[in-house]
């Protein structure tokens, strides 16, 4: 079906979701044609679904501005010439309020098959002895074996061929207007930071505690995203992560809560993690609160002078890594993520943007910030220090 620009505005009105400009659609539709013509490619299946706390919807939204509700893969058609269109089946997806979300107005529905509609709309354009691009969720996780078949089965005379990573290259260079997006979801982190620092209390249950985030994070307009929290006392630690969901457990008087806060806005995600203490922090945590946060002044004061645009990760973690204390270790790169596990013999540590450090399996700290570059410098998104729980008593 096509929506008319009327009916796409009065949805608009109606349901007034975060939006991005038209004139920056169409930006990302010209550097997708780009990329399209660089490989040859006749059009784009781009895979959505929910998962991984909705980050699987991420290039689908990059596209579309859509996501479902429960649906496990929804496509977006991009073809080479014309617009570019969401592929559902009938159902959650066609209510108004889920509608409202979308930059597209083309809105293909499979009877009931998704699979069905796609080869149908690649056989009307002509594009079944072309080449079809597959976006998939992430590099590391594809689209379903039963969509590849059915795709291999009835496009037979069709290459098909992966374009996950030059997309996701694309999408890395960043708008004005992402980056705005990236800096208000990082103010939204510190809201669920500041709530847990003002409002925990020993006596509250874990479930209370993840409760305060939620309540603070969609009051401020944040979507709920990634919520992970973990508490344990410190003087009988038995956690180093933190969980994505909670358990039957009772805040303490000396207890400490480890967090990883990624509130998306419109779709981004700037994450956080400053751990909060319920009472005055072990020896032990002093220690470990001290060498998670040794490389952020040295990163601050030193390393982040000499970052600019186009130094490869690698090379930015590594002049974190040889600015810790002496005898520090360095590990194997985490892809997709900071750098270098970079630690000290049994504590393993992870210094650079993200600084982790544990003992063992069973305690350990969490203190993240997030950068974003301007005019060739860098400046912190969140504005709550790290760790809170470092020098700041809740209770």
């Amino acid at each position: 079906m096509l929506l008319s620009e009327a009916e796409l505005e009065r949805l608009h009105k109606r349901f007034p979701y975060p939006r991005f400009s038209r004139a920056e659609y169409e930006r990302r539709y010209q550097n997708i044609r780009r990329m399209m013509s660089e490989r040859n490619l006749d059009c784009l299946l781009i895979i959505g679904g929910s998962g991984a706390y909705g980050r699987l919807w991420f290039n689908f939204r990059y596209v579309t501005n859509m996501m479902g509700k429960a649906e496990m893969a929804n496509y977006c058609f991009f073809p080479k010439e014309g617009d570019p269109a969401v592929v559902t089946r009938p159902g959650h997806s066609l209510a108004g309020a889920m509608l409202a979300r979308t930059a597209v107005r083309n809105v293909i529905v499979g009877k009931p098959s998704v699979l069905a509609a796609i080869v149908h709309e690649i056989k009307e354009r002509g594009y079944e002895w072309g080449r079809v691009g597959i976006v998939e969720y992430d590099p590391y996780t594809s689209i379903p074996k039963n969509h590849w078949e059915y795709f291999t089965a009835n496009l037979p005379e069709a290459e098909l061929v992966f374009v996950t990573e030059e997309f996701i290259a694309m999408r890395l260079l960043k708008s004005a207007e992402e980056i705005d997006a990236l800096e208000k979801s990082a103010e939204l982190g510190d809201v669920g930071i500041r709530a847990l620092q003002e409002r925990v209390r020993p006596g509250m249950t874990e479930g209370e505690v993840f409760g305060i985030v939620h309540e603070a994070v969609l009051k401020a307009g944040g979507e709920m995203g990634m919520i992970q929290l973990g508490s344990c006392s410190m003087l009988d630690p038995d956690i180093n992560d933190q969980r994505p969901r909670p358990v039957e457990r009772v805040i303490g008087a000396r207890d400490i809560i480890n967090n990883e806060l990624g509130i998306f806005y419109n779709g981004y995600e700037a994450q956080t993690g400053k751990p909060v203490v319920t009472g005055e922090p072990t020896a032990e945590y002093l220690e470990m609160f001290e060498i998670a946060m040794e490389g952020h002044p040295r990163y601050r004061l030193r390393t982040l002078r000499r970052f600019s645009p186009g130094h490869a990760r690698r090379q930015s973690a590594t002049r974190t890594a040889d600015r810790l204390r002496p005898g520090a270790e360095r590990g194997g790169p985490l892809s997709l993520r900071a750098g270098w596990q970079i630690g000290l013999p049994g504590r393993p540590c992870l210094h650079a943007a993200d600084a982790y450090c544990g003992q063992a399996a069973y305690s350990g700290t969490f203190p993240r910030r997030l950068l974003r570059y301007r005019s060739k410098r860098p400046a912190l998104l969140e504005q709550v220090p790290a760790p809170v729980g470092a020098r700041t008593r809740v209770g």
